[in-house]
């Protein structure tokens, strides 16, 4: 079998037509070159090269491997361009899954942030529930996931971005929208747009209510706040919803305000336990988690500077499970 270097030679030699020119070209001496077709035609007990004047011109047997090492430096070069790129991540795709609240809210932008690093990166981002992100997550089925932090349906390891108060949306010029906070009392005789019952975040409303003498009457039952803004733009309620929604079109037209007592909900980004992060799943995850304290900065703050003082909604938490 020859060597690379003895395939890359007699590949030099064939290229340029002379063993002086595959040696300026392979920046090595003429006599190097010579022993190196010596020593291929030792290994392989047959003539490589016959002299015709001052070129030398490849026997029949030579001929029979030039399309062989041709393709093998074709591969080489490819190889060579594929490894320049790989750190613009050439090759590698990046799968995300996102509740829809949180694609919206938060994908675009960290993926712009990632595109703008590893240009040649390809990424995969679906929308889903919950407990199945996570259960895909541990199975490797997605790399990165962002669910809220209350649901752990499957071992995975996560870091919590920032937290965010439930707020109350409302069209403009609703009679809530005078108020600096909403309370459980303030939304009696309103019809009530929001979270099942039975989901996590339901539950707990439900609670807080009970704890003031009210009852959470929900008329419309939505599983994002996304679902809940035409609803509320067509005047057909007000939203007790995460706030996630701030900030985007979808939102246009609708007055949020602080709802107390406070309920906070935590995006969270997930990885499979045990897993090592890639480069650009690393990027990823700190543009997620930058983006998502920028967001509360720009949304949060101003709506909860009169309704909720004590409340610093950029405070963040980040953990492995």
């Amino acid at each position: 079998m020859l060597s690379l270097r003895e395939m890359e030679v007699l590949h030099a030699v064939l290229a340029t037509g002379g063993m002086s020119a595959a040696a300026r070209q392979l920046r090595i001496s003429q006599p190097a070159v010579s022993r190196a077709v010596a020593a291929a035609e030792q290994r392989l007990r047959v003539q490589l090269f016959l002299r015709q004047g001052n070129r030398l011109e490849a026997t029949a047997e030579l001929e029979e491997l030039r399309g062989s090492i041709g393709r093998i430096f074709r591969d080489i070069d490819s190889l060579k361009r594929f490894c320049g790129l790989l750190e613009h991540g050439a090759g590698r795709v990046l799968r995300i899954a996102a509740t829809p609240s949180l694609a919206n809210a938060f994908i675009p932008h960290a993926v712009a942030a990632v595109r703008a690093r590893f240009s040649h990166l390809t990424i995969h981002a679906k929308i889903r529930e919950p407990g199945p992100i996570q259960e895909a997550v541990a199975r490797r089925d997605f790399d990165l996931g962002i669910v809220y932090h209350e649901h752990r349906s499957a071992p995975v390891s996560s870091a919590d971005t920032v937290s965010a108060p439930v707020v109350c949306l409302m069209p403009e010029g609703h009679r809530l929208a005078a108020l600096a906070d909403i309370g459980p009392a303030d939304l009696r005789g309103e019809t009530l747009i929001s979270f099942a019952p039975s989901s996590t975040i339901g539950t707990d409303l439900d609670r807080l209510f009970a704890e003031h003498g009210q009852r959470r009457d929900v008329a419309i039952q939505i599983g994002n706040a996304f679902m809940a803004a035409p609803f509320v733009q067509g005047r057909l309620g007000v939203a007790l919803v995460d706030p996630f929604i701030l900030g985007s079109p979808t939102a246009a037209g609708l007055v949020a305000r602080p709802f107390l007592p406070r309920r906070l909900v935590t995006p969270r980004i997930v990885w499979a336990v045990d897993r090592q992060l890639t480069a650009p799943e690393r990027c990823l995850a700190d543009a997620l988690h930058a983006h998502a304290l920028r967001w509360a900065d720009e949304h949060l703050a101003p709506i909860w500077a009169e309704g909720c003082p004590g409340l610093h909604p950029a405070a963040t938490v980040r953990q492995k499970d």
